[in-house]
């Protein structure tokens, strides 16, 4: 066998083996008796290089966008720049973040999240109507989400939102995805949190966090020292066919130092539009790691 046709074997085996573990991934996520619910969405993310952010917000979201909308479009996407990023004049939603958790971790170690988060006015200071709090679990591990004991004792007409949360470039290797099927339930208008709050607080919210083992009067929280602040903006549109995407990205700071967190490129698929949003997701990947960091949550970057 000559170099050249041992060359080409090995590409074409390489793409086969890229584009069937990517099936793989989302056909087990997506299905309702592996999820335990029916997926009818998910979110596609792409962490962002931090030297995008060296210089100022609205460079880095226009860097990031630049070279997803250049990406897109040699796939047959149109792309549309947002307004206020064209003009450089920015509509961003600020707002504070913090994860909640045992000393010990007890939520993150059992999949579940804590999410604190609250909205901050023009002036700074924290709008306390626009509070809300979280909890999300996260499947891992082959595990279902334990649907019925998610929900069980919650409020009569409750809502929980069941999406996949997908995260591209893990590990910084080209087409490494990880998907999990997600639960989430979000009370408004809540009240701000003071750090001072127990298991068994948080429990009178959320039911499940009674049968995690957790001590009642286990005092759950984040130092404060570790809160973000986030600005999030619609930074353009992508549009196939019937298939459209608003992207959007964001850039977390901590409150306390202003020191940059981490930045994000991210977007909504309908369960429909799956097989385009990965093949969006895949190509970034491939054609402008450059603007890249190693994917994972958020607030792994938290330290």
């Amino acid at each position: 066998m000559s170099k050249k046709m041992i060359r080409t074997f090995a590409l074409v085996a390489s793409a086969l083996a890229f584009v069937c573990t990517s099936a793989y991934a989302q056909g087990e996520v997506w299905k309702k008796e592996n999820a335990g619910v029916e997926m009818k969405a998910g979110e596609f993310k792409l962490i962002l290089a931090p030297e995008l952010f060296k210089g100022s917000r609205i460079d880095g979201y226009s860097a990031a966008w630049n070279r997803v909308a250049k990406v897109a479009t040699s796939l047959g996407w149109k792309a549309e720049t947002e307004d206020d990023l064209t003009k450089g004049k920015l509509d961003e939603n600020k707002r504070v973040f913090s994860y909640p958790d045992t000393p010990d971790r007890v939520l993150n170690a059992k999949y579940y999240t804590l999410r604190h988060r609250v909205g901050m006015k023009a002036s700074g200071e924290l709008n306390t109507e626009k509070a809300d709090l979280t909890l999300k679990y996260s499947a891992k591990d082959g595990k279902a989400i334990p649907v019925e004991a998610f929900l069980k004792g919650l409020p009569e007409g409750t809502k929980a939102k069941a999406e996949v949360n997908v995260y591209g470039y893990v590990d910084k290797q080209i087409g490494k995805n990880v998907e999990h099927a997600t639960m989430s339930v979000t009370f408004k208008k809540q009240p701000l949190l003071t750090g001072k709050e127990t298991a068994a607080w948080f429990a009178q919210k959320y039911p499940i966090i009674n049968t995690l083992g957790i001590p009642a009067e286990t005092v759950v929280n984040m130092p404060t020292s570790k809160y973000v602040i986030t600005y999030a903006t619609n930074v353009g549109k992508l549009k196939r066919g019937d298939t459209e995407f608003e992207v959007e990205s964001c850039a977390w700071y901590n409150k306390d130092t202003g020191k940059f967190v981490t930045a994000e490129v991210s977007w909504r698929a309908k369960a429909k539009d799956a097989d385009a949003s990965y093949e969006l997701l895949n190509a970034i990947q491939r054609q402008a790691s450059e603007i890249l960091d190693a994917g994972k949550s958020k607030n792994a970057y938290i330290k």
